[in-house]
């Protein structure tokens, strides 16, 4: 019977042949991709595993703002990073998430108080650091922490494939510390508008507040305007507090579906100070 033949580097070799050069083979080229090391009794690891240096560091840079700084470092180079950065949401809101450097991209999610990061790279960086900056949410100014709950390193080896790298954790959060005192900006801020209706149609309007320990007074400038017609008020109303949350109730002349523009106000020695305005609209 005629054996099989195949062609090695242009050389006509028998089958049987051919498997066992290509299992030396492929056993050199694993050979040569594990690194080892010799010690002074003369035993040797195979596969030594890279390990990824990792840092959360940050703090408040200006009245309101924090910057949060996600670094990596590997000796080997990184081509991807998964990451998951936990915050309390009710007390800080995201405004942006970037990196330093332009050679990896980066994508992010917001999600309920936890930012997924995704790092993506066409080879391998030696090192890289994520920015995130949150703001402060209107009337929050207590202490907070920042932590990396999760963050898995990826690079390409030496033949090209993906592996996972360990990662060492230098400081895996960060504590904001509550602002006190001259350093807390004067703040005011609408909390909750809530509309009833009596029987015979007029409008009661319960509004919340939240301000700061320093004012003396506080309350709301209203502007309401029907939605079926062309009839509207306005109307303020301010009342001796001592900072903290607040309660105001008033009642429009108006009837029918409304809309109504809310402005908290408050009083200290300086003067009077508005906050942002927020719209409601109150179906019939």
């Amino acid at each position: 019977m005629k054996a099989d033949y195949v062609f090695l580097g242009g050389i006509e070799v028998g089958t049987v042949i051919y498997e066992r050069l290509l299992a030396i083979f492929l056993c050199l080229v694993a050979l040569m991709n594990t690194r080892v090391n010799v010690s002074d009794g003369g035993a040797f690891a195979l596969g030594e595993i890279d390990i990824c240096s990792v840092e959360l560091s940050g703090g408040e840079v200006e009245n309101g703002i924090i910057e949060v700084a996600l670094s990596l470092e590997c000796e080997d180079g990184f081509c991807g990073v998964l990451a998951e950065i936990e915050y309390c949401r009710e007390d800080f809101l995201l405004l942006f998430c970037g990196t330093d450097g332009e050679e990896m991209k980066c994508s992010f999610y917001d999600g309920e108080g936890c930012v997924r990061i995704l790092l993506d790279g066409a080879e391998n960086y030696a090192k890289e650091t994520v920015r995130l900056y949150f703001e402060r949410r209107d009337g929050f100014w207590g202490e907070g922490v920042f932590e990396a709950v999760k963050v898995e390193v990826y690079r390409f080896d030496p033949v090209g494939e993906i592996c996972s790298s360990d990662v060492d954790f230098i400081s895996p959060s960060i504590e904001i510390e509550k602002v006190g005192g001259e350093d807390a900006p004067a703040t005011v801020s609408v909390v909750e508008v809530m509309l009833y209706r009596g029987e015979s149609g007029e409008i009661d309007l319960m509004l919340k507040g939240s301000a700061s320990d320093s004012f003396f007074a506080t309350g709301f400038r209203i502007f309401a305007i029907e939605l079926d017609g062309a009839e509207s008020e306005s109307l303020e109303v301010v009342g001796i507090t001592h900072g903290g949350q607040f309660e105001k109730w008033v009642r429009l002349t108006l009837r029918g579906s409304v809309s109504v523009v809310v402005t908290p106000l408050a009083y200290n020695r300086l003067g009077a100070i508005e906050g942002d305005k927020r719209v409601f609209v109150f179906e019939e």
